[in-house]
């Protein structure tokens, strides 16, 4: 069987936030509504929405961009001993395992990647980027395998939060199948 190239589309993306701060770690204010990313593979010339021996090693990161807002407020600059790849704005679970679950648009098996708990600290308009990345034991490293980037969204004070959205069709669907979403907040 030839390998698989993989691509990722996103299926639900974050609109808005409110800033969480950095306060207290504890408290994190969900993006709304939350980041669902669908992976496809492509074998030749079809597409499979689902490859069983696949959903056991495919995770996904995601990585939160400087804030891109122009007129901005400048953050301070983050410690020496922060690790690399240790993002201080972005909080909350940064990888997901695969899941399958089954479309409601399409009624089909699919792998996906929910990000339910996911916030910003600081104020301003911010992209994520994800890295769908194979982890293939048999390698000596673990190769990106497709990358995609979500639009901007806004990140308000609290005194500016336009209010806590409606849960959307999608994420609904999904929480049928066992896909545990914490409220937004």
């Amino acid at each position: 069987m030839t390998a698989p190239t993989f691509e990722l589309v996103i299926r639900q993306q974050p609109e808005y936030g409110r800033m969480s701060g950095f306060a207290n770690p504890k408290d994190v204010r969900l993006l709304a509504p939350p980041l669902i990313v669908q992976a496809k593979a492509h074998i030749e010339d079809r597409i499979c929405y689902t490859l069983p021996e696949y959903h056991q090693s495919l995770i996904c990161k995601v990585v939160l961009s400087e804030n891109i807002d122009p007129v901005a407020v400048q953050q301070p600059s983050r410690p020496a001993t922060i690790p690399i790849g240790y993002d201080s704005n972005l909080l909350g679970t940064g990888i997901s395992n695969c899941h399958v679950l089954v479309d409601f648009e399409e009624n089909r098996g699919g792998m996906y990647f929910i990000f339910p708990d996911l916030g910003v600290r600081a104020v301003g308009i911010y992209k994520l980027t994800c890295y769908l990345i194979h982890m293939d034991l048999t390698l000596d490293s673990f190769p990106v395998a497709a990358t995609i980037e979500t639009q901007p969204f806004q990140i308000y004070p609290p005194n500016e939060y336009p209010g806590k959205p409606a849960q959307t069709q999608l994420s609904k669907w999904f929480a049928q199948q066992g896909i545990k979403t914490r409220k937004v907040v």
